[in-house]
Formats: structure tokens, sequence, C-alpha cells
């Protein structure tokens, strides 16, 4: 499965016993590219925000647009956002689900993920991995 999912960085960043960034393959890399989609800032479609990868500016999601604020749409935006970034970014991981919830106490955006893992986006394609769970973080002031 090495070959279908790829090899790459962990995220977080961490060292590994080499004093190098702790590295992996298979499913872990898959979880680490979801956690990079989530957490990079993308630009928008009115120029207003910039992206944060100066080379790929459209890259990453839109969750940092909910920043600041409150009430029941922000877990429906939260849940369309992260659809839209691993629709575009992450093309290993189909079928997924969301569940968001804010913590007000440390300010963070958590953002429970199940999906399946497929070699390739193409059609007949087999599941390598099914219903994956993983969480992700977000900060955001509210």
């Amino acid at each position: 499965m090495v070959g279908f999912l790829g090899s790459g960085l962990l995220r977080p960043f961490v060292r590994d016993q080499k004093n190098d960034f702790a590295n992996d393959n298979a499913l872990p890399v898959v979880k680490a590219c979801v956690g990079q989609v989530l957490g990079t800032r993308a630009g928008d479609d009115s120029g207003e925000h910039q992206g944060e990868l100066e080379w790929r500016p459209d890259f990453g999601s839109k969750l940092y647009l909910l920043q600041h604020r409150k009430g029941p749409l922000l877990v429906e935006l939260a849940r369309f956002y992260t659809l839209e970034a691993l629709t575009r970014w992450e093309p290993r991981v189909v079928n997924v689900r969301v569940d968001a919830s804010f913590d007000p106490t440390q300010r963070l955006l958590i953002l429970d993920l199940v999906y399946d893992v497929i070699a390739a986006n193409v059609s007949g394609n087999n599941v390598l991995f099914a219903n994956v769970d993983q969480s992700v973080a977000i900060a955001v002031a509210a």
C-alpha cells in the first residue's frame, strides 16, 4: 500500500530519532495531509484574503474565516469549509462525515472526521481503509 498512498512528513511536525522531521507512509501520511489541508489558510475568490502559501495561494481551507464568529451557523460553516477543502485537495479521502464543535475554554474548533481512504479517485476504486477516525483542532477566537 505504500506505493498507492505515498510517503511524506507527518503533521504536527516532530523530530525523529535521527534529528530529522518524522515521516511515514500509507494511512499516517494521509492523516497528516488531511490535517495540513485543513490547517492551511486558503485565499478566497474575492481576493480579500490572501492564501498562506505564496506559490499556491488557493491551497488549504477557509476555516480561518470562522475566527471571531459565534452562533448556530458556526458548525454548519465549519462542516462546509471542511468538505470543500478535502474534496478539492485530498482525492484519497472520500465519504467524509464531519462533526464540528466549539470548545470555548480553549477557543478551538474541533473537527471529528470519519472517512474512507482510496488509492485514487477513479471509477471502481476499492476502499483501502474504511471508517478512519481523525480529530483536527483549529484555533478560532470567539
